[in-house]
C-alpha cells in the first residue's frame, strides 16, 4: 500500500517538476544568449 501511495505522489508531482525544469531551461538559454551578445560586443570593441 505504501508503494502505491509513493508512486501516486511521484506521478502527480511530475508535471510540476517538468514545468520548473522548462522554466529553468528557458532562463539558462536566456543567460547564454546574453553572454553571447556581450562577447560579440567586446570583440567588436577590440577591433
Amino acid at each position: 500500500m505504501f508503494r502505491v501511495l509513493l508512486i501516486a505522489c511521484c506521478l502527480s508531482s511530475f508535471p510540476v517538476l517538468a514545468d520548473s525544469a522548462a522554466a529553468i531551461g528557458g532562463l539558462v538559454n536566456q543567460r547564454l544568449s546574453f553572454m553571447k551578445d556581450v562577447a560579440g560586443y567586446k570583440a567588436q570593441r577590440k577591433r
